[in-house]
C-alpha cells in the first residue's frame, strides 16, 4: 500500500471519528441538556397553572375564613334570619366575592341556607343532589376545626370548595357549623385562567381511584407536586399531574400539551454544528492533504519515480532538483551526494573490470605468442643437434674450425637462449595473466542492466584517438527495451570492441568522423524475450565471403596484421551468456552491422 493511499485513509478516518465523536457528544452529552430544558420548560407552564388554582383556592379560604368568623354568620347558625339572607346572600355579593357557591351547614352537617349563581349571566348554578349528599358525609365525618381546600365534582363543572368552621370574631369556639364557598372551573373561567398564566393546560376528570396521591397544597409552601413529563409526538410533549377528588368518588387530571420547540430548535442547532464542524473538519483535513502532498507526498513520489527510473536504465547521471530548503531538499542533496560518489566508484570500477578484460584478451595473445615460439625454439635446438652430428661444431677443435662455422654455431646457441629465454617470459606472463583472468571469470555474475547505459559507458572505454572521430547515435528504441541479464564487464569490453573495430575501418577508409546507430527491438524466442541489438557503421564494409570468418581466432581485416582476437572473444563471451552474435553487410563500400541478441532481464 502506497504511502498516499495511507495518507488519505488516515484522513477519511480522522474525518469519522470526528464525526462520530461529535455526533456522540452531542446525542449523549448536549441533547439529553436540551431534553432536562424542555422538560423543565414543561414543568412550569404546569406548575404556572397549579400556582394560579392554588392562588384561586387561598382566595376562596381567605373568603370563606373571613365569613366564618363574622358575627353575623355566627348568630345565624344559631337562630337562622331571613334578612342575613336577603342583605347578604345576593348576587351582588357573589360577583364582589367573584365566587360562584356560598352554603352554610350546622354543626351537624345539615344544609342551612345558601346559593350557587353565575354573577356574569344571573343564571342559577346548583351542584346537584350529589354533591350535597357528599358534602354533608363529608362534614360528618370531620374532626376540629381545621379549613378544608380542594377540587370537588358537581353535576356543572370541576369546584374549586374552601370551607372554614363557623366561629365567633374571636375565633373561638365551639364551632356552630361550616362555611362553604365555591368557584366552578368552567370552560369560560379556565380560557380566562389560561391567557393569566400564558399557558394552555386542560382539567379532565377520571372516574377511577387515583393512581397518585396529590393534592393542591397551600399557597405558602409552593412544595412542586408530582409531574408526569412524556412525549406525546414529535412535535408535542405532555406534562401532567393527578389530583384526587375532595369526596373521593374521582380522580381530575390537570395536564397540558407544550410545543417542544426547545427540542427542534437544539435539533437544529446540533445538525448545524455538526454540519459545520464537519465541513470545517473537511476544510482543515483537505487543507492538511494538499500540505502533505505538496510538502511530502509529492517530493517522495518524485524520488520513488527518480529511483525507479534510474534501477530500470541504470543511468547514474540523474539528479533530483534541490531546490527545497526543508527535510526534503536536504534529502535530495545528499541523495544526489551519494549519487556522486556511487558515479565516481563505478567509473573506477569500470576503469577496473575494463584493464581486467584487457588482461583476459592479452592472456590470448600471449598464449598465441607462445605458441608462435614454441616451433621456433624448437626448429633452433634440431638445428644445432643436426650441425653437432655432422661434426661441424663437435669434430672440430676450437683452433682448427673454420671462422664461419663457429659463427654459425655461436649464432644458433644465442638464438636458442633467446628463444628459451622469451618463451620462458611469455609463459610466466601467460600464467599471471590467467590466474587474474580465473578471478575475473570467478567474479562474473549476470545482473540486470539496462542498454542505453552500458552502451554509453562502454563509448568511454574506447581510446581517446579513436573516440574523437566517432559519433554514437542511440535510437530512442533503446530506451523502450527492457534490461537484459548479463556481466556489466563482458558486455562492456563486447560493446567497446565493436566501436573500436568501426573507429578503426573508418580510418582505414581514410575517412576523418564517422558514425555508429544503434537501435534495438524485442522479439520473442520460445518461452523467452530476447532484445535484439543491432550496431551499423557506413564504413568500408565487407564482402560476403569475409563475413563467414570474422569471428574465428585469428581473422582480421586490419591492413597492420594484427592478431584477430576481438570478434572472436566476443562471440565466445556472448554465446557464454546465454546470446548470439552474428554481422552482416551489404558489401564493399556499403556499411557494416554487427547484430546481438542479449536475454531479457
Amino acid at each position: 500500500m502506497s504511502l498516499r493511499i495511507k495518507a488519505v485513509m488516515i484522513l477519511i478516518l480522522l474525518t469519522a471519528a470526528y464525526a462520530v465523536i461529535t455526533l456522540s457528544v452531542q446525542r449523549l452529552c448536549v441533547s439529553p441538556e436540551f431534553e432536562k430544558l424542555e422538560q423543565e420548560h414543561a414543568r412550569k407552564d404546569l406548575l404556572r397553572c397549579v400556582y394560579a388554582l392554588e392562588d384561586e383556592l387561598a382566595h376562596l379560604a381567605s373568603a370563606a375564613a373571613d365569613w366564618g368568623i363574622w358575627d353575623d354568620t355566627y348568630a345565624f347558625v344559631s337562630a337562622p334570619d331571613a334578612r342575613f339572607i336577603e342583605s347578604n346572600l345576593t348576587q351582588t355579593a357573589f360577583a364582589e366575592l367573584r365566587v360562584h357557591m356560598i352554603h352554610i351547614y350546622d354543626a351537624k352537617a345539615e344544609f342551612v341556607t345558601g346559593g350557587a349563581w353565575d354573577w356574569r349571566s344571573g343564571q342559577a348554578m346548583d351542584p346537584g343532589d350529589a354533591f350535597h349528599l357528599q358534602m354533608k358525609k363529608m362534614l360528618a365525618a370531620r374532626k376540629g376545626e381545621q379549613p378544608l381546600t380542594g377540587i370537588c365534582s358537581t353535576d356543572q363543572a370541576p369546584l374549586l370548595l374552601a370551607v372554614s368552621p363557623i366561629l365567633n370574631s374571636h375565633k373561638q369556639g365551639p364551632s356552630r357549623g361550616w362555611l362553604a364557598m365555591g368557584l366552578y372551573l368552567d370552560q369560560k373561567y379556565l380560557e380566562a385562567l389560561r391567557r393569566k398564566v400564558q399557558a394552555g393546560f386542560h382539567l379532565d376528570r377520571l372516574d377511577a381511584p387515583p393512581l397518585l396521591q396529590a393534592s393542591l397544597r397551600s399557597p405558602s409552601s409552593r412544595a412542586e407536586p408530582d409531574l408526569l413529563v412524556e412525549n406525546t409526538s414529535s412535535a408535542l410533549k405532555r406534562v401532567s399531574m393527578l389530583k384526587p377528588d375532595l369526596f373521593g368518588r374521582s380522580t381530575f387530571v390537570l395536564w397540558a400539551e407544550v410545543p417542544r420547540t426547545i427540542t427542534d430548535v437544539s435539533e437544529a442547532a446540533l445538525r448545524m454544528s455538526l454540519t459545520g464542524g464537519l465541513l470545517a473538519g473537511i476544510v482543515v483535513l483537505l487543507c492538511l492533504w494538499i500540505f502533505l502532498d505538496q510538502t511530502v507526498l509529492r517530493p517522495l513520489g518524485d524520488i520513488r519515480r527518480h529511483m525507479t527510473g534510474m534501477r530500470q536504465d541504470g543511468d547514474l547521471s540523474r539528479r533530483l532538483p534541490t531546490r527545497r530548503k526543508d527535510e526534503v531538499g536536504l534529502l535530495s542533496r545528499e541523495y544526489n551526494a551519494m549519487l556522486d560518489r556511487l558515479g565516481d566508484s563505478r567509473h573506477e570500477a569500470l576503469r577496473q573490470t575494463y584493464r581486467l578484460g584487457m588482461a583476459e584478451m592479452a592472456s590470448e595473445v600471449l598464449h598465441n605468442v607462445r605458441n608462435t615460439f614454441s616451433p621456433l625454439k624448437a626448429g633452433l635446438f634440431m638445428l644445432r643437434e643436426r650441425l653437432a652430428r655432422e661434426g661441424a661444431l663437435a669434430a672440430l677443435p676450437p683452433e682448427s674450425a673454420r671462422p664461419d662455422h663457429v659463427r654459425l654455431g655461436l649464432g644458433l646457441r644465442n638464438a636458442e637462449n633467446k628463444t628459451a629465454e622469451l618463451y620462458e617470459q611469455a609463459q610466466a606472463l601467460e600464467k599471471d595473466l590467467d590466474s587474474l583472468q580465473r578471478f575475473n571469470l570467478g567474479a562474473r555474475s549476470t545482473e540486470s542492466l539496462a542498454l542505453r547505459v552500458i552502451l554509453a559507458d562502454s563509448f568511454l572505454f574506447v581510446p581517446d584517438p579513436l573516440r574523437q572521430m566517432l559519433e554514437l547515435k542511440a535510437d530512442e528504441s533503446l530506451a523502450a527495451m527492457p534490461t537484459v541479464m548479463a556481466n556489466r564487464v563482458t558486455l562492456l569490453e563486447v560493446f567497446s570492441n565493436v566501436l573500436n573495430n568501426s573507429a578503426q575501418a573508418y580510418g582505414q577508409a581514410g575517412q576523418q568522423s564517422g558514425i555508429v546507430e544503434a537501435r534495438a527491438k524485442l522479439e520473442m524466442h520460445g518461452n523467452h524475450g530476447m532484445v535484439h541489438l543491432i550496431l551499423s557503421d557506413r564504413g568500408p564494409g565487407l564482402p560476403e565471403p569475409e563475413l563467414a570468418r570474422i569471428f574465428q581466432r585469428g581473422y582480421t581485416s586490419n591492413k597492420e596484421k594484427r592478431l584477430g582476437l576481438g570478434l572472436h572473444w566476443c562471440s565466445n563471451a556472448i554465446n557464454e551468456m546465454g546470446g548470439r552474435i552474428w554481422a552482416e553487410s551489404p558489401g564493399l563500400g556499403q556499411g557494416f552491422a554487427i547484430h546481438i541478441h542479449l536475454r531479457a532481464g
